[in-house]
C-alpha cells in the first residue's frame, strides 16, 4: 500500500473498521503512518501485514479489537494511551525497532511467540483480561513499571537480552515466570502479586531486585538459577507457601526485614555467598535444610514463631544468630566456620544434636526456656556458656569437646527441675502479677464480683457440654496450637508458687465462637488465667499467676495441680494431660450443675482468680 497521493496521516480522525491484512505498508518518503488521536470504530486488523515505516498509534481509541497476528513491522510502533476495547492479538508478530505502549488501556493480549528487537515499553499501562506474553523474545530492555495487571499475567519462557523491570506493578492474579531466561537484570521491586507467583526454572544473569515486594499467595522459585551479582528480596512479604528449593544463587543473596507467613523452603539449593536473613520474621516453618551453604548465613535478629531447620545441611562459612528469637530450633548442620548465638532467645526447643562445630561456638548470654539438646555434638573449638541462662538443664551426652566449656559461667539460678522431658517452659518474666494474694475472707459474706465476670461464674449447662465437645473433637495440632503457651505458664507458674503442702489450682480461661457451626471450630482461644495457691497459715490466696484482663474469656475452668489426669509432675505434664484434665474438670461442673438446688450457684473453684482480678482493677 504506497503511492505518491496516498494519505499517511489520520490523527485525530474518525475511522470505521479498518482491514489491512496481509498488505505490505509504507509511504514514498518513509513519513510514518500517524493515526494518532483517532478513533477506530471497530476493528484495526493488520494480521499479516508487513509495516516498513513507523506506525504511529499513540491514544488512539480502537473500539472493536487491534489484529496484528504475524505482522512484522519494521519500524518503531508506538502505542503509547492507546485504548483498545477489545483484544489485542499480536502472537507471532515482529517488532524490528521497538514497541512503545506506556499507558496502553486494553483488556485481554495474546501476544504469545512475539518478538521485539528493540526496547518493549508497557510503563504504566492496565489490563483488564489476561496477558499472554508466553516464548516471546524481547531483544531489548522490557519495561513493565507500574503496570496494573490482570488475573493472569503469563511471561512463561520469555527470553531478555537485557534489563527486564516489573517494578511497583501490581497484579490481581497470578504472575507467570516460569523457564524465563533475562541475561540483564531483573527488577522486581515494590511489585504486589496477589496470586500464585512461579520463577520455577527461570534464570537471570544479572542482578535480581525484588525488594520491598508483596507476594500474596504461594511463591515458587523452586530450581531458579541466579548467575549474576546480588539478589535482594529485602523487606519483602511473602504471605502464601513459599519455595526455593533446588535453586542455585552464585552470587549473595538477602531477605533482610522480610516476612514469611507460610512454610518456606530452601532444601536442596546451594547458595555460593553469602545468605543473608536479618531481621526477617518467619511465622510458619522455615525449612533451611539438607542446603549447601557454601558462605556464611546470616540469621542474626531474626523472629521464627514456629520451626526452623538446619539438619542435614553443609555451612562452609560462619552462622550468625546474635539476638535471634527462636521458638522451635534444630540445627544439626555440619558447620565449617564460627557460631555465634550471643543473646538469642531459645523459647521452646533448641536440637543441636549431632551438630558438628568446625570454629568457635558461642552461646553467651543466651537464653533456654526449652530443652537445650547437644546430644552427640562435635566442638572442634573452643565453646563459651558466658552468662548463658537456662531455664531447662542441657544435655550434653555424647558430646566431645576439643576444649572443655566451662558451665560454672552460665546462670542456672530460675532452671525448673523435671524428671521428665522434653520440658519447655515460659520466661518466669511472662508472669502477671507474681506473688500477688488475697484474703480469704473475700471469699465469704457478699462477694464483690466484676461485672464483666458475672457470664464467668453462673452456670451454663449447654455452654459446658459444647466445650466438652469441642475438647473431644479438636485434633492434635489445634489443641496443641491452642494450649502450648498456656502450657509452658502452667510449668513455669507451678516452680514459682510456693505450694507446701497445698495443690495449686491452675485457670484456664476459653473465648467461645458463639456462631460456630462444628464443634472444632467453637474455641478461639485459650489462656491460662491464673495460677494459686491457698495459704492457711496466712488466711489468704497467693497466686504465682494471675491475668487482670479477661474479657474476651467466656468460660472458666479449675484444675487443681494434684488431679489423677496429671500423671506427669505439673512442671513436665504434657499438654494431652491437661487436655484429660480439663475435660474431667468440666465433667465435674456439669455433675454440680445436674444437681444443684439453687439457681446462679457461684463457681467457687473460680473465684480467687475473679476476686483477684477485680481487686487488681481497683
Amino acid at each position: 500500500m504506497s503511492g505518491p497521493d496516498q494519505e499517511t496521516t489520520f490523527a485525530g480522525g474518525r475511522l470505521e473498521s479498518v482491514n489491512l491484512s496481509g498488505t505490505v505498508l509504507e509511504t514514498p518518503n518513509g513519513e510514518p503512518i500517524d493515526l494518532r488521536g483517532a478513533t477506530i470504530e471497530g476493528d484495526l486488523n493488520l494480521s499479516n501485514a508487513t509495516v516498513k515505516v513507523p506506525l504511529l498509534l499513540g491514544n488512539i481509541a480502537i473500539t472493536g479489537a487491534l489484529d496484528a497476528r504475524g505482522a512484522r513491522f519494521e519500524c518503531v510502533v508506538d502505542l503509547a494511551g492507546a485504548k483498545i476495547g477489545r483484544q489485542t492479538l499480536l502472537s507471532h508478530a515482529q517488532f524490528n525497532s521497538g514497541l512503545v505502549a506506556n499507558a496502553l488501556d486494553a483488556g485481554f493480549i495474546d501476544a504469545r511467540d512475539f518478538s521485539v528487537d528493540g526496547p518493549a515499553v508497557l510503563d504504566d499501562a492496565s489490563f483488564s483480561a489476561n496477558v499472554r506474553f508466553a516464548r516471546s523474545e524481547f531483544g531489548g530492555d522490557l519495561s513493565c513499571e507500574r503496570t496494573e495487571w490482570p488475573p493472569l499475567t503469563d511471561f512463561a519462557m520469555i527470553a531478555v537480552t537485557d534489563e527486564a523491570s516489573f517494578a511497583d506493578s501490581t497484579v490481581s492474579g497470578e504472575f507467570r515466570l516460569t523457564g524465563a531466561s533475562f541475561d540483564g537484570d531483573l527488577t522486581l521491586s515494590g511489585i504486589e502479586v496477589n496470586g500464585d507467583v512461579s520463577c520455577s526454572h527461570a534464570v537471570v544473569t544479572g542482578s535480581l531486585n525484588a525488594s520491598q515486594a508483596t507476594f500474596g499467595n504461594e511463591v515458587d522459585f523452586e530450581d531458579f538459577r541466579h548467575h549474576g551479582t546480588n539478589a535482594s528480596f529485602d523487606q519483602s512479604a511473602f504471605e502464601g507457601y513459599t519455595s526455593f528449593s533446588f535453586a542455585n544463587f552464585e552470587d549473595s543473596l538477602s531477605f533482610t526485614d522480610s516476612t514469611f507467613e507460610d512454610e518456606v523452603w530452601f532444601t536442596y539449593g546451594t547458595f555460593e555467598e553469602t545468605v543473608d536473613f536479618e531481621g526477617a520474621r518467619f511465622e510458619n516453618l522455615t525449612h533451611l535444610r539438607d542446603a549447601t551453604f557454601e558462605s556464611n548465613v546470616i540469621v542474626r535478629n531474626v523472629c521464627s514463631r514456629s520451626q526452623l531447620f538446619f539438619h542435614g545441611s553443609m555451612i562452609d562459612g560462619d552462622l550468625d544468630s546474635r539476638e535471634a528469637t527462636l521458638d522451635h530450633f534444630q540445627f544439626g548442620a555440619e558447620l565449617a566456620g564460627h557460631a555465634d548465638f550471643r543473646s538469642v532467645r531459645f523459647d521452646a526447643q533448641a536440637v543441636f544434636k549431632q551438630t558438628e562445630f568446625g570454629g568457635t561456638a558461642r552461646f553467651d548470654l543466651a537464653s533456654f526456656a526449652g530443652d537445650p539438646d547437644f546430644t552427640g555434638c562435635q566442638f572442634l573449638s573452643e565453646v563459651s556458656f558466658d552468662e548463658t541462662e537456662f531455664l531447662v538443664r542441657p544435655t550434653f551426652d555424647d558430646a566431645r569437646f576439643a576444649v572443655e566449656p566451662d558451665l560454672d559461667a552460665a546462670d542456672f539460678s530460675r532452671s525448673i527441675e523435671g524428671t521428665e522431658g522434653p520440658l519447655i517452659v515460659a520466661r518466669p518474666e511472662e508472669l502477671n502479677n507474681a506473688r500477688a494474694t488475697v484474703p480469704l475472707d473475700a471469699l465469704s459474706g457478699d462477694i464483690a464480683v466484676p461485672a464483666q465476670a458475672a457470664r464467668l461464674i453462673e452456670p451454663n449447662v449447654p455452654r459446658t457440654k459444647a466445650l466438652v465437645t469441642a475438647l473431644k473433637n479438636l485434633d492434635h495440632e489445634a489443641w496443641y496450637g491452642l494450649f502450648h503457651h498456656s502450657l509452658k505458664l502452667a510449668r513455669t507458674a507451678a516452680v514459682e508458687v510456693d505450694a507446701d503442702e497445698t495443690p495449686t489450682v491452675y485457670v484456664v480461661g476459653f473465648a467461645i465462637d458463639g456462631d460456630a457451626e462444628k464443634p472444632d471450630e467453637l474455641l478461639e482461644e485459650t489462656s491460662l488465667i491464673a495460677a494459686y495457691t491457698i495459704v492457711e497459715k496466712d488466711f489468704q490466696i497467693e497466686f504465682s499467676h494471675l491475668e487482670s484482663k479477661f474479657e474476651q474469656f467466656d468460660h472458666l475452668v479449675a484444675v487443681p495441680g494434684s488431679t489423677d489426669a496429671l500423671e506427669s509432675d505439673v512442671s513436665v505434664a504434657t499438654h494431652i494431660e491437661f487436655r484429660n484434665a480439663i475435660l474431667r474438670c468440666l465433667m465435674v461442673q456439669i455433675a454440680r450443675y445436674n444437681h444443684q438446688e439453687e439457681e446462679n450457684t457461684l463457681q467457687f473453684d473460680c473465684l480467687p482468680a475473679i476476686v483477684g482480678i477485680f481487686r487488681l482493677d481497683t
